[in-house]
Protein backbone atom coordinates (compact mmCIF):
# COMPACT_ATOMS: atom_id res chain seq x y z
CA UNK A 1 0.00 0.00 0.00
CA UNK A 2 3.01 2.20 -0.27
CA UNK A 3 1.70 5.64 -1.40
CA UNK A 4 -1.67 5.19 -0.35
CA UNK A 5 -3.27 6.67 2.79
CA UNK A 6 -5.01 3.47 4.19
CA UNK A 7 -6.84 2.81 7.56
CA UNK A 8 -7.47 -1.11 8.59
CA UNK A 9 -10.77 -1.91 9.96
CA UNK A 10 -10.78 -5.22 11.90
CA UNK A 11 -13.51 -6.70 13.28
CA UNK A 12 -13.47 -9.01 16.11
CA UNK A 13 -16.87 -10.77 15.79
CA UNK A 14 -16.58 -12.20 19.21
CA UNK A 15 -13.70 -14.58 19.26
CA UNK A 16 -12.86 -16.59 21.92
CA UNK A 17 -9.07 -16.87 21.44
CA UNK A 18 -6.65 -14.26 21.73
CA UNK A 19 -7.55 -12.37 18.76
CA UNK A 20 -8.29 -9.29 20.07
CA UNK A 21 -5.39 -8.86 22.03
CA UNK A 22 -3.25 -9.80 19.36
CA UNK A 23 -5.02 -6.62 17.41
CA UNK A 24 -4.49 -4.32 20.18
CA UNK A 25 -0.88 -5.38 20.17
CA UNK A 26 -0.65 -3.80 16.87
CA UNK A 27 0.84 -0.01 17.01
CA UNK A 28 -0.15 1.97 14.18
CA UNK A 29 -2.55 4.82 14.06
CA UNK A 30 -4.19 3.07 10.86
CA UNK A 31 -5.48 0.30 12.48
CA UNK A 32 -8.88 0.58 14.00
CA UNK A 33 -10.54 -2.08 16.22
CA UNK A 34 -13.92 -3.36 16.15
CA UNK A 35 -14.84 -5.65 18.76
CA UNK A 36 -18.30 -7.35 19.24
CA UNK A 37 -19.41 -8.66 22.86
CA UNK A 38 -20.73 -11.60 20.50
CA UNK A 39 -20.78 -13.46 17.40
CA UNK A 40 -23.09 -12.00 15.17
CA UNK A 41 -21.83 -13.86 12.09
CA UNK A 42 -19.80 -12.36 9.03
CA UNK A 43 -22.34 -10.93 7.46
CA UNK A 44 -23.21 -8.52 10.53
CA UNK A 45 -18.94 -8.23 10.83
CA UNK A 46 -18.88 -6.80 7.12
CA UNK A 47 -21.63 -4.55 7.32
CA UNK A 48 -19.83 -2.96 11.01
CA UNK A 49 -16.72 -2.72 9.36
CA UNK A 50 -17.92 -0.97 6.23
CA UNK A 51 -20.07 1.37 8.38
CA UNK A 52 -17.06 2.38 10.70
CA UNK A 53 -14.74 2.89 7.83
CA UNK A 54 -13.77 6.32 6.74
CA UNK A 55 -12.32 6.39 3.72
CA UNK A 56 -14.20 7.37 0.01
CA UNK A 57 -12.71 3.86 -1.18
CA UNK A 58 -13.65 0.64 0.85
CA UNK A 59 -11.74 -3.00 0.21
CA UNK A 60 -13.56 -6.07 2.09
CA UNK A 61 -11.07 -9.37 2.76
CA UNK A 62 -11.55 -11.72 4.99
CA UNK A 63 -9.23 -12.94 7.69
CA UNK A 64 -8.54 -16.89 7.05
CA UNK A 65 -5.33 -16.09 4.74
CA UNK A 66 -6.85 -17.61 1.58
CA UNK A 67 -6.92 -14.37 -0.33
CA UNK A 68 -3.83 -12.24 -0.98
CA UNK A 69 -4.17 -8.36 0.56
CA UNK A 70 -1.67 -7.84 -2.13
CA UNK A 71 -4.10 -8.07 -4.88
CA UNK A 72 -5.56 -4.59 -3.22
CA UNK A 73 -3.52 -2.01 -4.61
CA UNK A 74 -4.20 -3.32 -8.03
CA UNK A 75 -7.67 -3.52 -7.55
CA UNK A 76 -7.70 0.40 -6.45
CA UNK A 77 -6.37 0.98 -9.95
CA UNK A 78 -9.19 -0.16 -11.72
CA UNK A 79 -11.27 1.99 -10.44
CA UNK A 80 -9.48 4.84 -11.64
CA UNK A 81 -10.91 3.24 -15.14
CA UNK A 82 -14.21 4.75 -14.80
CA UNK A 83 -15.55 1.67 -12.54
CA UNK A 84 -17.50 2.15 -9.43
CA UNK A 85 -16.90 -1.53 -8.11
CA UNK A 86 -14.19 -4.15 -8.46
CA UNK A 87 -15.16 -7.54 -7.77
CA UNK A 88 -12.19 -10.51 -6.75
CA UNK A 89 -12.27 -13.36 -9.26
CA UNK A 90 -10.97 -16.63 -7.53
CA UNK A 91 -9.12 -17.61 -10.90
CA UNK A 92 -7.82 -20.95 -10.05
CA UNK A 93 -9.35 -21.36 -6.60
CA UNK A 94 -7.59 -23.15 -4.07
CA UNK A 95 -11.07 -24.81 -1.92
CA UNK A 96 -12.81 -28.17 -1.70
CA UNK A 97 -14.47 -30.03 -5.08
CA UNK A 98 -17.95 -29.59 -2.84
CA UNK A 99 -16.87 -25.77 -2.57
CA UNK A 100 -15.72 -24.77 -5.44
CA UNK A 101 -19.08 -27.30 -7.09
CA UNK A 102 -21.46 -25.22 -5.01
CA UNK A 103 -20.14 -22.23 -5.34
CA UNK A 104 -20.57 -22.31 -8.95
CA UNK A 105 -24.10 -23.10 -8.63
CA UNK A 106 -24.78 -19.82 -6.50
CA UNK A 107 -23.14 -18.08 -9.15
CA UNK A 108 -25.06 -19.72 -11.92
CA UNK A 109 -28.57 -18.73 -9.94
CA UNK A 110 -27.25 -15.18 -9.19
CA UNK A 111 -26.37 -14.45 -12.74
CA UNK A 112 -29.55 -16.26 -14.33
CA UNK A 113 -32.06 -14.35 -12.06
CA UNK A 114 -29.76 -10.93 -11.35
CA UNK A 115 -28.40 -10.57 -14.90
CA UNK A 116 -24.66 -10.15 -13.11
CA UNK A 117 -22.87 -12.05 -15.42
CA UNK A 118 -19.64 -12.53 -12.69
CA UNK A 119 -17.99 -15.54 -12.42
CA UNK A 120 -17.53 -15.49 -8.75
CA UNK A 121 -20.10 -12.61 -7.30
CA UNK A 122 -18.93 -14.51 -3.41
CA UNK A 123 -15.17 -13.52 -4.19
CA UNK A 124 -14.61 -12.11 -0.20
CA UNK A 125 -11.80 -9.49 -2.21
CA UNK A 126 -13.68 -6.11 -3.17
CA UNK A 127 -13.34 -2.63 -3.94
CA UNK A 128 -15.96 0.14 -4.10
CA UNK A 129 -16.45 3.51 -3.75
CA UNK A 130 -18.33 4.51 -0.47
CA UNK A 131 -21.39 6.13 -2.35
CA UNK A 132 -22.34 2.72 -3.92
CA UNK A 133 -23.27 1.42 -0.45
CA UNK A 134 -24.08 4.44 1.22
CA UNK A 135 -27.93 3.49 0.78
CA UNK A 136 -27.90 -0.55 1.14
CA UNK A 137 -30.03 -1.26 4.00
CA UNK A 138 -28.30 -4.08 6.05
CA UNK A 139 -30.12 -7.30 6.04
CA UNK A 140 -29.30 -10.99 6.76
CA UNK A 141 -27.32 -12.19 3.92
CA UNK A 142 -26.25 -9.11 2.37
CA UNK A 143 -23.00 -9.41 2.06
CA UNK A 144 -23.49 -11.93 -0.88
CA UNK A 145 -25.42 -9.38 -2.97
CA UNK A 146 -23.55 -6.31 -2.70
CA UNK A 147 -22.66 -6.71 -6.30
CA UNK A 148 -26.32 -6.91 -7.43
CA UNK A 149 -27.16 -4.24 -5.41
CA UNK A 150 -24.70 -2.00 -6.44
CA UNK A 151 -25.63 -2.93 -10.55
CA UNK A 152 -29.13 -2.07 -9.49
CA UNK A 153 -28.51 1.18 -8.82
CA UNK A 154 -27.01 1.96 -12.08
CA UNK A 155 -23.21 1.56 -10.81
CA UNK A 156 -20.21 0.15 -13.48
CA UNK A 157 -18.70 -3.35 -12.15
CA UNK A 158 -16.07 -5.27 -13.51
CA UNK A 159 -13.89 -8.40 -12.59
CA UNK A 160 -10.66 -8.82 -11.40
CA UNK A 161 -8.65 -11.69 -11.17
CA UNK A 162 -7.13 -12.36 -7.46
CA UNK A 163 -4.68 -14.86 -6.25
CA UNK A 164 -6.09 -17.56 -4.07
CA UNK A 165 -4.47 -19.81 -1.53
CA UNK A 166 -5.73 -23.63 0.70
CA UNK A 167 -7.16 -22.28 3.90
CA UNK A 168 -4.03 -23.71 6.56
CA UNK A 169 -6.07 -22.51 9.70
CA UNK A 170 -10.32 -22.47 10.88
CA UNK A 171 -13.42 -24.04 9.36
CA UNK A 172 -15.74 -22.56 7.34
CA UNK A 173 -19.20 -21.73 8.91
CA UNK A 174 -20.38 -22.31 5.13
CA UNK A 175 -21.75 -25.61 4.36
CA UNK A 176 -23.58 -26.97 0.71
CA UNK A 177 -27.07 -26.00 1.95
CA UNK A 178 -26.19 -22.52 3.23
CA UNK A 179 -24.43 -22.17 -0.02
CA UNK A 180 -26.89 -23.45 -2.57
CA UNK A 181 -30.16 -22.58 -0.95
CA UNK A 182 -29.31 -19.71 1.51
CA UNK A 183 -28.31 -17.93 -1.49
CA UNK A 184 -31.30 -18.87 -3.72
CA UNK A 185 -33.65 -17.60 -0.94
CA UNK A 186 -32.02 -14.26 -0.66
CA UNK A 187 -32.06 -13.83 -4.52
CA UNK A 188 -36.01 -13.92 -4.45
CA UNK A 189 -35.82 -11.63 -1.46
CA UNK A 190 -33.39 -9.11 -3.47
CA UNK A 191 -35.22 -9.36 -7.20
CA UNK A 192 -38.71 -8.79 -5.25
CA UNK A 193 -37.88 -6.23 -2.54
CA UNK A 194 -35.09 -4.54 -4.21
CA UNK A 195 -36.44 -1.19 -3.82
CA UNK A 196 -37.25 -1.70 -0.24
CA UNK A 197 -33.51 -3.09 0.35
CA UNK A 198 -32.21 0.43 -1.20
CA UNK A 199 -32.98 3.82 1.01
CA UNK A 200 -34.49 6.38 -1.16
CA UNK A 201 -32.63 9.96 -1.02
Amino acid sequence: MNGIDYEVVAVDDGSTDNTYNELRGIRDRRVKIIRMNEHRGKCFALHMGISKSSGEIIATIDADGQNDPGDIPGMVKELEKGYDCICGWRYHRKDTMVKRISSKMGNFFNNMFMDLNLHDNNCPVKVFKRHCVARIRYFDNFHRFIPILIKIQGFKIREYKVRHYPRIHGVSKYGIRNRIFGNIKTIFIVKLKHKELIKCN
